[in-house]
């Protein structure tokens, strides 16, 4: 399968162990997570970009 895709094996292999492991997973929807973000937008009058929101 490496020869007919044209990678090593060594990088075959590599890939398969980091797409086994499971990645993070959220407890939060997307929808819930915006409006933490809108809310902090308000709550800092919409003066502020990310590095101040993330400091909350």
């Amino acid at each position: 399968m490496c020869e007919v895709l044209e990678v090593s094996p060594s990088a075959y292999f590599s890939w398969e162990a980091t797409s086994r492991r499971p990645g993070p997973r959220r407890n939060v929807s997307d929808e819930a997570l915006l409006a933490h973000i809108w809310a902090i937008h308000e709550q800092l009058r919409g003066e502020y970009g990310w590095p101040r929101m993330h400091k909350l």
